[in-house]
């Protein structure tokens, strides 16, 4: 997946090296893609405490993301979770 990021200097360049891929590996590289956007870009960058993949969230963590649980959404806000 880094590969692909590294090959890809624009958002076209991005779309051509996906398309080989199967449609997870291809899902997969997007979610790497949105995770170091909002890591880097400075709008983001000071708002997100973490930016983690599915298979990155702690455990702690995990048990309370349920996008059905009111009291995330409320307690985390509505950029609490993002699911892409």
């Amino acid at each position: 997946m880094l590969r692909i990021l590294r090959k890809s200097k624009n958002w076209r360049d991005f779309q051509a090296n996906l398309k080989p891929l199967p449609p997870k590996q291809q899902g997969d590289c997007f979610e790497l893609l949105t995770k170091y956007y909002l890591q880097l870009d400075p709008t983001y960058k000071t708002k997100l405490k973490h930016v983690w993949l599915v298979k990155e969230v702690p455990p702690e963590t995990r048990r309370h993301l349920n996008p059905n649980n009111s009291w995330v959404r409320e307690f985390l806000g509505p950029l609490g979770y993002l699911s892409c």
